[in-house]
């Protein structure tokens, strides 16, 4: 699941990195690649604190037993 996730968040920021460089137009350069590490971060945090979650599960469930 973490390969297809960094394959699908590279694939985004490179159109983000293209859009930015399209519209800059003689403008300063301005970055939103922040975002991009920001929603990888809280899509990673949300896997890591789902899976601890269900390891619990079963190791409350195994001493239930």
């Amino acid at each position: 699941m973490n390969f297809i996730l960094q394959i699908i968040f590279s694939i985004l920021s490179f159109y983000a990195a293209s859009y930015n460089m399209q519209t800059l137009n003689g403008q300063n350069y301005r970055c939103g690649m922040w975002i991009v590490g920001f929603i990888g971060l809280l899509l990673i945090s949300s896997f890591l604190l789902i899976a601890t979650m269900i390891i619990q599960y079963f190791i409350k469930r195994s001493y239930q037993n």
